[in-house]
């Protein structure tokens, strides 16, 4: 967990609130730099940069360096649903209405795509979710939770088919065809609303769907054998998203 040290302008040193000398400081006020709430969603780039996500309005990325000196914010109209950087340290950020924006490293060159509204490949009706593969040129995978598949798209958000998948994306063709996370060796299965997506550090695509976590090849999209869990999917992701975070 990151460290974060009390700086309320209006309270000062009182019980309970001790200033560290590290950390993110944190104010009711929400100045430049300084959190209002605990964060919500926390990506280091390759060069050990930190973005910072906090679901509240105003929806805003906070941009710091390694040592969590503050750079930036970029301030967003829409909900942020996820983000991840790309090889080049490029910001890819999807908010609610199927928007996705892309910037560079300083937060500018901002690029925006409106997702295709529909159901054949390249469309979506609900995006949830979006990771970037960690090679240069890396692959964009985003997820919908009302079709339960997952598509791929390269750095400019146009379609990359999966070559193993007949229809092209992660997930069936056919919405009805098995229950939820069923897996057989014909790849006969079905997401149920995957909300997150992470690229492991066994280069693996994991997806966080209601009840279980299902890994793919990125390359095919062919499935793995599934995780499946008792506890919390999310809560799996977390841990693993700590590893990979710790090994850029």
């Amino acid at each position: 967990m990151m460290p974060a040290f009390f700086d309320d302008l209006t309270k000062g040193d009182v019980a309970n609130k001790q200033r560290l000398p590290y950390g993110i400081p944190v104010s009711s006020f929400g100045a430049p730099g300084r959190l209002s709430s605990a964060p919500t969603w926390v990506q280091r780039d390759n060069n050990g940069r930190f973005w910072i996500y906090q679901d509240q309005r105003p929806w805003k990325i906070t941009a710091y360096t390694p040592g969590f000196d503050y750079r930036f914010s970029l301030t967003f109209f829409h909900r942020v649903l996820a983000f991840d950087t790309d090889a080049n340290d490029n910001l890819y950020v999807l908010q609610e209405g199927n928007i996705v924006s892309r910037f560079d490293a300083n937060g500018l060159s901002a690029i925006h795509w409106a997702l295709p509204e529909g159901r054949e490949s390249g469309e979506v009706i609900h995006a949830s979710a979006l990771a970037i593969a960690p090679a240069a040129g890396g692959s964009v995978f985003i997820a919908d939770d009302q079709l339960a598949r997952v598509q791929r798209f390269d750095s400019e958000l146009r379609p990359m088919p999966l070559p193993f998948m007949p229809w092209g994306w992660i997930g069936r063709e056919d919405l009805s065809y098995l229950e939820f996370g069923v897996y057989t060796t014909e790849q006969k299965y079905r997401l149920d609303r995957p909300q997150r997506l992470l690229i492991g550090p066994d280069n693996l695509l994991y997806v966080d769907c209601e009840a279980f976590v299902a890994r793919f090849n990125l390359a095919t999209g062919r499935q793995m054998p599934s995780e499946r869990m008792t506890s919390s999917a999310g809560r799996y992701l977390h841990r693993l998203a700590s590893h990979d975070s710790g090994s850029r």
